[in-house]
C-alpha cells in the first residue's frame, strides 16, 4: 500500500511541476510576427505579454486587448478577450479582425527547443499564430 501511495503522490507531483513549466516557459514578452491571412503586419507594433497574475495583454498596433487564457499543459484557450474600441485605420482593421479569429480558433501552443519562437495552433495543429520572445 506504502509503494502505491509514494507512486500516487510522485505521479501528482510530475503533472503539477509539468503544468508549472508550461505556463513558465510563456511568461513574458512575445512580438507576434505573423497571423494567419495576414500580409501586412508591422512587427514592431505587435505586442503579447503573459503577466504574472495568469492574464495576457496584447496588440497588434491599434487597440490594447486583455484576457485571461485558460492553459493547461499544452492546451490553451483564450475565451473573452476584451479591449479598447477604437476605430483603427485599414489595415489595422482588417488585422485585429484576423488576430482574434485566430485566438478564439487556437486550441493549443507549441515552443520550439530554443524557447524563443511561440505557435498558437488550432485543434488540428494549424498554426495560427507565431510569436518571437523578447528579450528584456
Amino acid at each position: 500500500m506504502r509503494i502505491v501511495t509514494i507512486i500516487a503522490l510522485t505521479f501528482s507531483f510530475t503533472i503539477v511541476v509539468m503544468a508549472s513549466a508550461s505556463e513558465n516557459e510563456l511568461k513574458g514578452k512575445w512580438k507576434i510576427e505573423s497571423v494567419k491571412n495576414v500580409d501586412s503586419l508591422d512587427v514592431s507594433k505587435t505586442e503579447l505579454v503573459f503577466l504574472e497574475d495568469g492574464a495576457v495583454a496584447m496588440t497588434v498596433g491599434c487597440n490594447r486587448m486583455r484576457g485571461n487564457p485558460k492553459i493547461e499543459g499544452s492546451a490553451i484557450e483564450f475565451g473573452p478577450v476584451a479591449g479598447t474600441l477604437m476605430a483603427c485605420p485599414p489595415p489595422l482593421n482588417s488585422v485585429e479582425r484576423h488576430f482574434h479569429a485566430a485566438l478564439d480558433a487556437t486550441r493549443r501552443y507549441t515552443v520550439e527547443a530554443s524557447g524563443d519562437v511561440l505557435i498558437f495552433a488550432n485543434q488540428d495543429g494549424e498554426a495560427l499564430v507565431k510569436l518571437i520572445r523578447v528579450n528584456s
